[in-house]
């Protein structure tokens, strides 16, 4: 059956794309061209089923390249529902990396020295956050010790 099949909406295709070549409105080759093309996806519905987690694959990768992180497809599939978007200040979005900006702390604690524990706790990890830290002190001219007891808890942060 797919030996007549595919050449018949093949000729199809073509005679579609010279029928509006010639007869249809202008842009004359764009108008042809996605008539054509929509007679192959309307007689060949399996290449949306192909065509659709295709692409989806490939702009997740080219935005990857770019500095761009998609959680999942989901995500962007919904993302055409977003009516706000909130940015923060650490440079991940001007610089394509986070930076140390300021340190706020609260009690009895001196900028300097929440820092200098913080980044050192931080030393170990591999988290891009943590090297905004510890990049921070150390451009700082903080002084940075060895955690004891490091241990790295996915999705919750660290202990040391």
């Amino acid at each position: 059956m797919s030996s007549y099949f595919v050449p018949a909406v093949i000729g199809i295709a073509i005679w579609t794309f010279v029928a509006w070549f010639v007869f249809g409105p202008q842009p004359a080759f764009t108008s042809a061209m996605v008539a054509a093309v929509a007679v192959l996806i309307i007689a060949c519905p399996c290449a949306l089923g192909l065509a659709t987690p295709l692409s989806v694959m490939v702009s997740t990768g080219k935005g990857a390249e770019q500095g761009i992180l998609i959680r999942s497809a989901e995500a962007l599939e919904t993302a055409h529902k977003l009516n706000t978007i909130v940015l923060d200040k650490t440079g991940t979005i001007t610089r394509g990396q986070p930076v140390l900006t300021d340190v706020v702390t609260q009690g009895d604690f001196q900028d300097d020295e929440l820092l200098r524990l913080v980044a050192s706790a931080e030393r170990p990890s591999e988290h891009p956050l943590a090297a905004a830290v510890v990049a921070g002190a150390r451009s700082r001219e903080i002084l940075l010790s060895e955690p004891v007891g490091f241990n790295s808890i996915t999705g919750k942060g660290f202990r040391a």
